[in-house]
């Protein structure tokens, strides 16, 4: 992966979070058998993990371009 692949990620990453972030905190929505919080959760965890992944590409990028 490129480093552009990284940078992508980093914003799919925080992308996510945002949209788990306004579903676990700004909805008060009251469904029986979907809980949109959970979906949030779901959402904020996966987007940490992308984050993450992210920041780990852009320092193998980082480090393959400079050997």
């Amino acid at each position: 992966m490129s480093r552009s692949s990284g940078i992508g990620l980093t914003v799919a990453g925080v992308v996510l979070l945002v949209i788990g972030l306004v579903l676990r905190l700004a909805t008060s929505v009251h469904s029986s058998g979907f809980n949109i919080h959970k979906v949030g959760d779901a959402l904020l965890l996966i987007g940490v993990i992308v984050v993450i992944w992210s920041i780990v590409v852009l320092v193998r990028g980082r480090a393959r371009s400079r050997a």
